[in-house]
């Protein structure tokens, strides 16, 4: 790989960083309001619900973990938003998982790109 390459991946894996930080803020300000929600009122959600919040949980994870384990982090990025948003998101479900997979496909590239290659230090 050449230095213009490493460079461009070097770019994109920080687009990809910052886009799953700010996907990790907003879609855990839904968690927590959520689940004040669920603490909150009189009854508890039924199982279902209680299922979905830890997928979400899971995707949570997935922006976190991608930030070091690339590849790992992007699978469960890809899978946890696929099962939570087409269970919750109903007709926004194609808008909010495409804008939600975006930084797996970076990391995913990066790490494509990168086999074999020393891991970067920053």
């Amino acid at each position: 790989m050449n230095r213009s390459q490493a460079a461009t991946i070097h770019f994109i894996r920080w687009i990809a960083r910052a886009i799953s930080i700010v996907l990790f803020l907003m879609f855990g300000a839904f968690f927590v309001e959520h689940l004040s929600w669920f603490f909150g009122s009189g009854e508890r959600p039924p199982a279902i619900v209680w299922m979905l919040q830890g997928v979400h949980l899971l995707m949570l994870a997935g922006f976190l973990i991608a930030l070091k384990w690339e590849a790992a982090g992007s699978v469960l990025i890809a899978v946890s938003s696929l099962i939570f948003l087409s269970q919750t998101a109903g007709e926004r479900f194609l808008p909010l998982f495409a804008i939600t997979i975006v930084p797996a496909l970076l990391f995913l590239t990066c790490w494509w790109k990168s086999r074999g290659r020393e891991p970067s230090l920053i």
